[in-house]
């Protein structure tokens, strides 16, 4: 009976155990998953602020973002082997459920594409916050996110919170005004722009959790249909706001270069002659022992030559060139 007792007690013990310990390792695997995406947001973002830099165009980033995620996303999918589609059980009884379509075709005006055009306009929004502000104050206004998340919560999914958390979200607001007063390098688009993706980012927080919750899909696969549809949003921007700014700059550069070239073949402005009396060789290369001027300034002095020549025959012989007229 004791060892029965004992027996019970451990069969007793086992399930909580065995829930405590899934717990336990469920909450470190959502830890450590919140601290790969801080450390791979942050270095992201410490890369495109190099980039922007240097490269100033932010819609042309947040195209190859997208087109990078749109061509490299298929391949990891197939090699996870995610399920392209949720399963949809058939009309019989079958062991094997068939696969439906991606996603239902109500899925699609309604939360795909207002999901797709938040994930563009918030890309866009992102990398002109980094653009025009610092990284650490980015990430500052980005860490207002809960605030967003709570509010529209409250607004569209009409989910009430309890007080704790209400209160949970005053530091966040007081941190995010300190280092909005504090900042020294401030710029009012930037936090525009850096609000916006924040909002943008929170919409697209409540509503996929939705569509991930309805339709059953993958998370990942979901990722890709929205990075494909935000293309669409995306390239027209992009012709209209960086192609055309890399047109004019390329018709401003060959109108500098023509500029140049004229003022090399034909000086308009006194420094534009100096210089290029002060570049021009007195000499060209000797020729059989002899130095020769150049072509221009040797055509010049023979007409001067000519000229005083025949100036001076006419005043040597002012007589002779008067007989010559009245001779018959």
């Amino acid at each position: 009976m004791a060892a029965a007792a004992v027996g019970a007690g451990h069969g007793a013990g086992g399930p909580g155990a065995a829930s405590s310990s899934g717990g336990a390792r469920e909450g470190a695997r959502v830890a450590a998953l919140c601290l790969l995406w801080y450390a791979l947001s942050a270095g992201g973002n410490v890369v495109n602020k190099v980039i922007l830099s240097a490269f100033p165009f932010p819609v042309t980033v947040s195209l190859c973002h997208i087109l990078a995620l749109c061509a490299g996303l298929p391949p990891l999918l197939r090699a996870w082997r995610v399920p392209p589609a949720p399963p949809v059980s058939g009309p019989g009884p079958s062991p094997h459920p068939s696969s439906g379509p991606l996603l239902p075709p109500r899925f699609y005006p309604r939360y795909v594409l207002p999901l797709a055009f938040g994930k563009y306009f918030a890309s866009v929004s992102a990398h002109v916050s980094i653009w025009k502000v610092p990284v650490s104050y980015a990430h500052t206004v980005k860490a207002t996110m809960p605030i967003w998340v709570v509010l529209l919560s409250r607004i569209i999914m009409k989910e009430k919170q309890s007080t704790k958390v209400y209160l949970s979200l005053i530091p966040i607001i007081s941190g995010v005004l300190l280092a909005t007063v504090t900042e020294l390098s401030f710029d009012m688009w930037g936090l525009v722009s850096a609000l916006a993706a924040t909002l943008c980012f929170s919409l697209q927080n409540i509503f996929s959790k939705k569509v991930l919750r309805d339709s059953r899909i993958h998370h990942l696969r979901l990722l890709n249909i929205l990075g494909c549809h935000a293309v669409f949003f995306m390239i027209p921007t992009w012709v209209l706001v960086d192609l055309s700014a890399f047109l004019v700059s390329s018709d401003l550069t060959k109108y500098d270069a023509n500029q140049q070239a004229r003022k090399h073949l034909l000086p308009v402005t006194t420094a534009d002659l100096s210089s290029k009396e002060r570049h021009r060789s007195p000499l060209e290369k000797p020729h059989n022992g002899l130095l020769f001027p150049q072509h221009g300034d040797y055509q010049y002095g023979r007409n001067n030559i000519l000229t005083d020549h025949f100036q001076y025959s006419r005043q040597s012989y002012p007589n002779s060139y008067s007989l010559n007229r009245y001779d018959v």
